[in-house]
């Protein structure tokens, strides 16, 4: 389809004319920023829904912690759970959750998770981590990685963005060897690593 705007003189509407080219030169990132929102918001879902599926073993009065590394993208998962938790809605299994975002500089110091209940490894950092790490918090920490490379180089669980859909992969071993257990309804949903 061929759409003619000769009866738009550029000279007489220049105004016009430059939104009308505004307009389509910004459709193509306006579309790939909605689409960044949509896949931002069902990865935060899941990771709350996930929270909802672990047997915890902290007291219900005590919160749980979700602990969230600095993402320097506008729209991010942490924006997200941090503004559901201002409304008052995050809440698993009876338990408040509280959100608290990690400098990229303090990553390297296990001090820094000491009260978390989980961490989600954005894209960014689970590269930037030493594995041996992230394996070790993954003793008692429920970790969320990004990729694939993350159940693969020793951490517990990743969530993955596949053909239009996120699945959930567990490193065997390392969720065999952890304290934290998740119920067999979310497990039966997982892939395991390996097989």
């Amino acid at each position: 389809m061929v759409v003619s705007f000769s009866f738009i003189h550029p000279i007489r509407y220049p105004h016009l004319w430059l939104v009308m080219v505004l307009l389509l030169l910004c459709s193509p990132w306006a579309k790939a920023e909605q689409n960044m929102r949509k896949t931002m918001r069902v990865k935060a879902a899941f990771i709350y829904q996930m929270s909802k599926f672990v047997n915890w073993t902290s007291d219900e009065r005590n919160p749980l912690v979700f602990c969230l590394f600095d993402d320097p993208r506008p729209y991010n998962v942490n924006v997200v759970l941090s503004a559901l938790e201002k409304q008052g809605k995050l809440n698993s299994q009876g338990h408040p959750v509280k959100t608290r975002l990690i400098g990229t500089e303090q990553m390297h110091d296990p001090g820094q998770y000491d009260d978390c209940s989980l961490v989600y490894f954005n894209n960014d950092i689970d590269q930037k981590l030493r594995p041996a790490m992230y394996i070790a918090l993954g003793k008692t920490i429920l970790t969320i990685g990004a990729n694939k490379g993350f159940v693969e180089q020793g951490g517990m669980t990743a969530l993955v963005y596949e053909k239009g859909k996120h699945k959930l992969y567990i490193n065997r071993d390392s969720y065999e060897s952890s304290l934290v257990k998740i119920r067999s309804r979310l497990l039966s949903l997982a892939k395991f690593y390996p097989k």
